[in-house]
């Protein structure tokens, strides 16, 4: 059986820590059902308004993973006791799909479906929409497990006057519902411990002890208004280090240099051209010899990253893009060599999505020009650039155009105008200039 997304749901969960463990648990989260455009038709939702609640199936985006346990550890078991996989709730299943009962607000002109008392994370797909049915689907008769036998006590939320003033009502109830559900990982109770989660607009930080939970920072994140977004490859999208690592090393080895590149080393590199790189791998090897090396790397590299059949991705790169593309071009623009970029979009299905590229290997151009040459081209007066180096905001401010750090990535960087913990961050981050 195939199965593909009827829709994607945008909701105020940007990464997972955080999101409630069970759907109506937050009433006041609100999600935005979008349809995919083939089945974005006024008669599939005709009668659903009759309803009051609904049944979503929906897929675990971010927890694909090769194989299955048969038993998992349930946070309500304190993380630590483990019960069959079946006989919990548990993201990590054989089959990545998750079940919950939302509330219908309504449905909007352009066909979109509102609810609320969501527990997904942000453009997670929805595979199809069930009504919730009283008379078939409430019992009162029903035992609850191991859910029945263990208290589950909610946290004290103190929310400083001065931290929760300029938070709209319904922002600020839902951060506290959040707060009092204990977001945090049950095995670590460091009471010393500051955690932070995203929700909707704001980054919040806070501390546990006992039964109270203390608001120690209240963030709102910083909006970006652009007419396009470019971005870096490696580090940014995907991290393609230890194979990359693999294609080096072979090449070193059919050179007669018995020698390992790591990956570590370069995710150090990683946003200079092939040329540099080879020329701070091998600073003391002979020019001729370090570009047949550098050569035979690009060939095996392709060969290796094309054969890969794991994703490297980082989490929600496909479904945020996509996302974007809907709202703005969305570029790519590395130091990579030729055909490095045409293999990126097509391993991770977003060729469709992507309005134009460029790099160094098919221009000899470094980053900075190339982010001006594709601006220049296509007309963008207000482009934003995201990288994960230095380097990356370097090229940016020469090419003067704003930069997003992706905190995530393999380096740092001192002066961003905006910072992203997660890829799916760009969606907040980014705003459309009129």
């Amino acid at each position: 059986m195939n199965i593909e997304p009827v829709a994607y749901i945008r909701t105020g969960f940007p990464e997972k820590f955080g999101i409630p463990r069970q759907s109506g648990l937050v009433k006041g989260a609100v999600g935005r059902i979008v349809f995919e455009p083939e089945f974005r038709h006024p008669d599939a939702v005709r009668g659903l308004t009759e309803y009051t609640y609904l049944w979503l199936i929906w897929d675990f985006s971010e927890n694909h993973r090769q194989g299955w346990n048969a038993t998992v550890a349930p946070p309500r078991l304190g993380g630590k006791e483990r019960v069959g996989v079946f006989a919990s709730r548990s993201p990590f299943r054989p089959n990545p799909l998750g079940l919950s009962c939302v509330k219908l607000e309504g449905i909007d002109e352009d066909g979109s479906v509102i609810v609320s008392g969501v527990d997904m994370l942000d453009g997670t797909p929805i595979y199809d929409i069930k009504p919730y049915l009283p008379y078939a689907d409430a019992h009162s008769d029903a035992k609850g497990g191991f859910t029945d036998r263990v208290e589950f006590n909610e946290l004290t939320v103190n929310i400083p006057a001065g931290l929760a003033a300029g938070i709209g009502i319904k922002d600020l109830e839902n951060i506290k519902d959040i707060l009092k559900q204990d977001p945090r990982t049950r095995h670590i109770h460091d009471e010393e411990r500051i955690w932070g989660i995203s929700y909707g607009d704001y980054n919040i930080r806070f501390t546990v002890k006992g039964d109270s939970l203390e608001v120690k920072e209240i963030q709102g994140i910083k909006k970006i208004k652009a007419d396009a977004v470019f971005l870096d490859v490696d580090g940014t999208l995907w991290d393609s280090t230890p194979l990359v690592a693999d294609a080096w090393t072979r090449a070193l080895k059919e050179t007669g240099i018995n020698s390992e590149v790591k990956p570590e080393e370069l995710k150090k590199l990683f946003g200079k051209p092939m040329d540099v790189i080879a020329m701070e791998l091998l600073p003391e090897v002979d020019r001729a010899v370090r570009d047949e090396v550098m050569e035979k790397c690009i060939v095996y590299e392709q060969q290796i990253l094309d054969e890969n059949e794991k994703d490297i991705s980082y989490p929600g790169v496909k479904d945020t893009i996509k996302s974007l593309s809907e709202k703005l071009p969305v570029c790519i623009i590395s130091n990579c060599q030729s055909g490095y970029i045409e293999l990126v979009t097509e391993k991770l299905g977003i060729t469709g999505y992507i309005s134009d590229k460029e790099c160094y290997g098919d221009t000899l151009l470094y980053k900075a020009d190339n982010i001006k040459l594709v601006a220049e081209r296509n007309g963008y007066k207000a482009p934003v650039y995201v990288g994960d180096i230095q380097g990356d905001q370097d090229a940016s401010h020469e090419a003067g155009v704003p930069f997003i750090y992706a905190s995530y990535g393999f380096g740092t960087a001192d002066a961003p105008e905006g910072v992203i913990a997660s890829f799916r961050d760009l969606l907040y981050v980014v705003e459309k200039k009129a």
